[in-house]
């Protein structure tokens, strides 16, 4: 998973229809006009780049942000009654290039810009994906082919992807049924198949340093190398994954790989008959190497939605789960799996991100939807942000400049720093 600054996050496969991202695919745009600024419970926030089909693109970044900040969204997909395009930025937040698309086509870009991957609908199959590889710059595709499946990852040089496709199957009335196995693909740059695996990842996410290619499946974590070639696997207490709202269960960050959900306990049946489930974070070094594990309590509410994030350094590793009328989030010491804090808030449905600095110095969870609920603590857990900004989101990130960044705009967050 690519860290801040990212225009392709964290990727996950909906059981039934396909492809996921948190940011980067398919995009709507915002529908109006955002609001400049505001002011929150604690803190304010001034937008400083947005666009909208009605409005265009809004750009106060340099301006606004100053400091040599270079613009935290290297692309971007936007479609609407002008037309589906892929869009690269410069660094201030101003348009490069653009590059049109057919309404069918999907596409997912290099962060770094040198490359991007176009794929639609083969007319000639109904399984079936035409595959477009191009070189930023080129005249056309470096190549083309057909695959079934869709990418669960791009490299964030543009050096290789990933295809995965579920297994399926039709029951006795004709329906189709998803299966939980299936076929993934490492492709190369060059359209080699570097490597191949007999299952279907939900989640899939490069290590920081871009070595390693993570999967998580049932009960299962597997790293591939770029060459294709098999790592290590680790055996992890953690089934029945579901990508939901947008929340992932893999993180990577500095040199720890996290993954989070709820597992049977073996032998234990509880209420209905069902087995007794428990939450689960386990942490491990980019050898699968597991630095430590944390089970859920057993006098709490089972751990609903579990998901992760990792800051740069690693020193900290924030976890946020739902329980029925309430979302809670926890710092963990990255090293030591030692709970630093535990704040609990009222939920508000919609999609939900979890994200944190350099050092623990920010944690941001943001509940989107038609208005993005944002709150942020310090690293002792002293709340230091708190509003509701009216613009529509489906996922955010926060950088180190305190920039909240959704997929069609930009807000800088001013906190409320606590006086000790």
């Amino acid at each position: 998973m690519v860290r801040k600054g990212a225009g392709w996050l964290a990727v996950g496969l909906v059981a039934a229809v396909g492809l996921v991202a948190t940011v980067g695919f398919g995009l709507t745009a915002v529908p109006g006009a955002a609001a400049e600024s505001g002011r929150g419970t604690v803190g304010s926030w001034d937008v400083v780049w947005t666009y909208s089909e009605m409005e265009g693109y809004q750009n106060r970044f340099a301006e606004t942000v100053g400091n040599g900040a270079e613009f935290p969204i290297p692309w971007r997909r936007f479609g609407g009654l002008s037309g589906n395009r892929l869009v690269f930025f410069t660094a201030d937040g101003g348009i490069e290039t653009e590059v049109p698309l057919a309404p069918e086509e999907q596409v997912v870009a290099a962060d770094d810009g040198s490359a991007f991957l176009v794929w639609s609908p083969d007319s000639a199959s109904t399984e079936a994906q035409v595959f477009r590889y191009y070189r930023r710059g080129g005249d056309g595709p470096e190549w083309d082919a057909t695959a079934t499946g869709e990418p669960a990852l791009f490299a964030p040089d543009g050096g290789l992807f990933v295809i995965a496709s579920r297994s399926r199957r039709r029951d006795r009335f004709s329906r189709i049924v998803n299966e939980t196995g299936g076929q993934l693909q490492i492709v190369g740059s060059g359209g080699e198949i570097r490597g191949d695996l007999p299952v279907f990842p939900l989640f899939s996410a490069m290590s920081a340093d871009e070595r390693l290619i993570v999967f998580l499946h049932n009960e299962q974590v597997i790293a591939l190398g770029r060459d294709g070639r098999l790592a290590w696997e680790r055996k992890v207490p953690i089934d029945a994954l579901v990508h939901r709202d947008g929340v992932p269960q893999l993180a990577t960050g500095g040199d720890l790989i996290v993954v989070c959900g709820t597992g049977a306990l073996p032998g234990k049946i509880g209420a209905a008959l069902h087995p007794e489930r428990r939450g689960y974070v386990v942490a491990m070094d980019t050898k699968g190497r597991v630095r430590w594990e944390n089970k859920q309590p057993r006098d709490e509410e089972l751990w609903f939605q579990v998901s992760a994030a990792i800051s740069p350094d690693a020193s900290t590793v924030v976890t946020c789960h739902g329980l029925a009328n309430a979302i809670v989030v926890r710092a963990w010491d990255g090293a030591s799996g030692e709970l630093l804090w535990t704040q609990t808030e009222r939920r508000q449905g919609g999609f939900r991100a979890v994200d944190v600095t350099e050092g623990g110095r920010r944690v941001v969870l943001a509940q989107c939807g038609e208005r993005t609920n944002v709150l942020a603590w310090d690293r002792e857990g002293t709340v230091i942000f708190d509003a509701a900004l009216p613009m529509l989101s489906r996922s955010v990130f926060l950088t180190e400049e305190d920039l909240l960044v959704a997929e069609s705009w930009i807000a800088a967050l001013e906190m409320e720093e606590p006086d000790f």
